[in-house]
């Protein structure tokens, strides 16, 4: 039976041993749209959410001053397959593995 579109597969959900490389995409060779966004534009996020359901992984990039709430999170946890804060320490190494992969 073929699984709805919409809905991630039981494999990619969860943040179990593989959680954080998963969630940035690093767990299987699919393409990668990075999306440099500090304030969570709503074009965005239906861009992404369209990217996710034809298996193509959406990552926000994001600085310091981003605006990081409850309702920031939970949108970006149902719809970027990750988030990389640049201003984070280990942010830009997370970036530079993302573009190295080839797969931007």
């Amino acid at each position: 039976m073929e699984e709805p579109r919409g809905l991630a597969a039981p494999e990619t959900v969860g943040r179990g041993e593989f959680g954080r490389a998963r969630r940035l995409g690093r767990g299987k060779r699919r393409p990668v749209v990075l999306m440099l966004d500090d304030e969570l534009w709503h074009c965005f996020n239906q861009l992404a959410a369209a990217l996710r359901r034809d298996r193509i992984d959406p990552i926000r990039v994001i600085t310091g001053n981003a605006r990081r709430g409850r309702f920031v999170r939970f949108v970006e946890w149902c719809v970027y397959r990750g988030v990389i804060d640049v201003d984070a320490s280990d942010g830009l190494s997370q970036l530079r593995g993302v573009v190295d992969s080839g797969r931007v």
